[in-house]
Parts: structure tokens; sequence; C-alpha cells
């Protein structure tokens, strides 16, 4: 019978031995886990941060630090609401979306850094549990001076085609293959033909005489 209580005590301690070797082979991949992500979180090229549902900061990296001229410690002591140029409407539709999906992506934000200074950001959210808790990440993208560019190009062909239109000669322009791709007022006055009818069709077979300038 001790034979039989030894035998028994020496399994159940080595069963113990196996669950407390499990149990620190999971926190062991946890741990490296949590080591890995961490080392992408802070080594990613955009911000990003996690927050609380009320939008109390959690965590963020440097990136997004810099991004919004804050120091960590200042930070911490924030709400995300305060980066939002318009709070009430931009924060409570991405919620919505978030409460809807899950998650949103590429999702455009009219924000604010420490100095007053907007930045126009896209994001990309998501519900995650951390710390037992459901928690918003989000990445963001400064794209600020790709808007600045963006409106700049779009003002110049604006500037352009105004000033293409207002010409008194006409002006016509074809691609390689002949096809017209601009066609001014005074191309219109000229020829009776509106530009809804020209652009998009062969010069050569719209206006025939002008088959004698083919290159």
């Amino acid at each position: 019978e001790i034979g039989f209580l030894a035998e028994k005590f020496d399994s159940m301690t080595a069963k113990l031995a196996q669950s407390r070797q499990k149990s620190l082979d999971r926190e062991d991949a946890l741990e490296k886990s949590e080591t890995k992500y961490r080392s992408l979180f802070d080594l990613a090229p955009d911000g990003i941060c996690i927050t609380k549902m009320d939008g109390n900061f959690i965590s963020f990296n440097e990136v997004f630090c810099k991004m919004f001229k804050y120091k960590a410690k200042q930070l911490l002591k924030m709400n995300s609401r305060a980066l939002y140029k318009n709070p009430e409407a931009d924060r409570k539709i991405l919620l919505e979306a978030l409460e809807k999906t899950g998650e949103v992506k590429n999702f455009q934000l009219s924000l604010v850094d420490r100095t007053g200074k907007d930045i126009v950001a896209t994001t990309s959210s998501t519900l995650l549990e951390y710390e037992g808790e459901t928690c918003i990440e989000t990445i963001l993208r400064d794209v600020s001076e790709e808007r600045k560019r963006e409106r700049e190009i779009s003002f110049l062909k604006s500037y352009l085609s105004n000033m293409i239109e207002s010409m008194p000669s006409v002006l016509i322009s074809i691609d390689q293959n002949g096809m017209i791709n601009q066609w001014n007022k005074s191309a219109c006055d000229a020829f009776d033909i509106p530009a809804d009818k020209a652009i998009g069709k062969n010069l050569f077979h719209l206006l025939p005489t002008f088959d004698a300038y083919r290159t």
C-alpha cells in the first residue's frame, strides 16, 4: 500500500512539474511575442497609439510623439480628443464605424499638434483587447504635405485651364494617335463644335481639312 501511495505521489509530482513547465513555456512565448510586438510598435515608420474607449492614452510610439510634438509624459495625461480639429464630428463618426465593423481603414482626419499646426492624417483603427480591456489601436500617417501638393496641382490645372479657355486664338491639342484632348472656347466658336463633342474624337476624322497637317 505504501508503495502504491508513493507511486501515485510520484505521478502527481511529475504531472505538476509538467504543468508548471507548460505554464513557464506559455509565459516565455507570451513574453517573446510581446517583445516582438513592442519592437515592431517602436520601429514602425507611422505613428501608432492605443487609447481606451474614452480616448485616454495607454501607449504610443516615438513617431506619434514627434508627429504631435508632445513628450510621452504629456500624452499620458491627455485625451485623444485634444488632437482632433473637429472632435465632436470626427471622433463620433470613427467610434460609430468601429462599433459596426471593429475596424476602420484609410479614414482621413483633421488633427492639430501641440503648437496648433494643422495635420491631415490617414488613419486605420481597430478594436483590441489590451490588458483585459477593449481599446482602440490606431495607425496614423501624416499626409499634410501630400494634400498640400494636391491642392497646388489642382490650382495650377484650374489656372491653366482658365487661361487656355480665355485665349482669343484657337487651341487644339492631340495625342500621338490624333485624339483630341484639348479644345478651347475659341475652337468651339471657330468650328461650331462644342468641346464635349470634340474631345476624345480623332481630329482628322472630325475635321478632314487638318489631314494635310498630319505628320
